[in-house]
């Protein structure tokens, strides 16, 4: 995969307070990572071709821009049509949609996952835990 990265900005004088807030509100509204990686990881599981299928391919190349955003300040917009609707079993999305993966990954987690310890002391951030 090919990939050319966007311009940095450079300033000609020094950053004020709100260039900084503005770029802080930025990035938290544009930082996309993880809703490309997981439509990555859902399109892989979904498709016939993978990782190398079309929307894969898509998504690894916006998820090259939303790598870059933080620095170039161009933020990766994902096309609605790779919007995640259902969510391989393996995910565990307990709020969202989901289906039960055929692929190894997926026959990995139901093989293991009733066999894991449940006392670990990770939880999810929740309302309730907020």
């Amino acid at each position: 995969m090919d990939y050319t990265p966007a311009e940095t900005v450079v300033l000609d004088h020094n950053v004020t307070i709100e260039e900084v807030e503005d770029y802080f509100t930025n990035y938290i509204v544009n930082d996309s990572l993880g809703i490309i990686s997981n439509a990555h990881i859902v399109y892989a599981d979904r498709e016939l071709g993978k990782a190398m299928s079309a929307p894969c391919v898509e998504l690894a190349k916006l998820f090259s821009v939303a790598v870059d955003f933080p620095k170039a300040g161009v933020p990766a917009e994902i096309p609605p049509r790779l919007y995640v609707k259902e969510y391989p079993d393996f995910m565990e999305k307990p709020d969202k949609p989901t289906y039960e993966s055929h692929n190894v990954i997926g026959k990995l987690f139901r093989e293991v996952k009733d066999r894991a310890p449940h006392t670990s002391s990770i939880r999810s951030f929740t309302h309730e835990v907020a």
